[in-house]
């Protein structure tokens, strides 16, 4: 599992296999616009609700990422190899769609930890004309997830 910087894993989805995504880094394809930091992860401080002006008494909330996916035909990944499993961007574009409305699944992230996580946003933009040599197009998705215990 290290032709993608990130995986998700549902039963319902792939036969419940690690389903992997490379992360739109800029230069990545040789696409411009890409983003500088396709992935940020943070847990924001939930204040008191007996004292919200005083931060001690607040608490760290779960922990939430945002990924920007790249979805290109012809992208290498982290070995500078084409990924393994053979999928297009069409392909690829399914799968993220598919794990948006489920309750829960798994996400590993960039540092090969697992956790159960919910989507909670969908963007995507598309980034490459639909062409004879490109009939998929190319896609630059936007996730957000956060932590659940589901």
């Amino acid at each position: 599992m290290n032709d993608y910087d990130i995986y998700l894993r549902h039963a319902s989805v792939r036969d419940g296999d690690w389903v992997g995504f490379v992360l739109g880094w800029r230069g990545l394809a040789g696409k411009d616009g890409l983003p500088q930091r396709p992935q940020l992860r943070w847990r924001p401080w939930i204040p008191d609700v007996t004292d919200p002006s005083d931060p001690a008494l607040g608490h760290a909330g779960k922990w939430q990422w945002r990924f920007d996916v790249a979805m290109f035909d012809g992208m290498v990944g982290l070995l500078w190899t084409s990924p393994a499993d053979g999928r297009s961007s069409a392909d690829m574009r399914a799968d993220l769609l598919a794990f948006v409305d489920l309750p829960a699944l798994e996400l590993k992230d960039a540092d090969g930890t697992v956790y159960i996580a919910r989507a909670t946003a969908y963007r995507e933009q598309c980034m490459e004309q639909y062409t004879p040599t490109h009939p998929d197009g190319g896609w630059l998705a936007q996730l957000d997830f956060v932590e659940t215990t589901v």
